[in-house]
């Protein structure tokens, strides 16, 4: 089981800390050690949700699963909005991931992980390298 700490708004608008769970890694899944997090207007809708916040975050690959051949511990990856889709409906295969209807975005799925986080586990399908611009530790 995979444990990390985790921010999430609540009923009285303040940030509070927890600590979220996973069973471990799925074949096409990575796990990242969150070094960057945003904060956009998306969060202040939803700082009186019992979710984490931040949608968009970059971190360092720390481990991936047994079918993941995309990414390598030790590279930097981002993620943002979306994290899963069917992968199969004509939106999917026409390249319009997001307006599948049965996509899985931030705010109605995955609510346990955000990148006020230490850590998250995300389908490798929906995280990007990140190597554009310099980031410093």
């Amino acid at each position: 089981m995979t444990g990390f700490t985790v921010f999430k708004g609540s009923s009285s608008e303040k940030i509070v800390q927890s600590t979220t769970h996973r069973d471990g890694l799925k074949p096409d899944e990575v796990l990242l050690k969150i070094t960057h997090a945003s904060l956009c207007g998306t969060d202040l809708h939803y700082k009186t949700s019992e979710i984490v916040l931040s949608h968009e975050g970059i971190g360092v690959v720390q481990d991936v699963g047994s079918q993941v051949t995309t990414f390598k511990q030790g590279d930097r990856a981002g993620w943002g909005y979306l994290h899963n889709s069917c992968g199969h409906g004509d939106e999917c295969l026409s390249g319009n991931k997001i307006f599948c209807l049965e996509r899985a975005m931030y705010a109605h799925a995955d609510t346990d992980q955000g990148g006020f986080a230490s850590h998250a586990i995300w389908k490798a399908e929906f995280i990007f390298f990140w190597n554009v611009l310099p980031i410093t530790d």
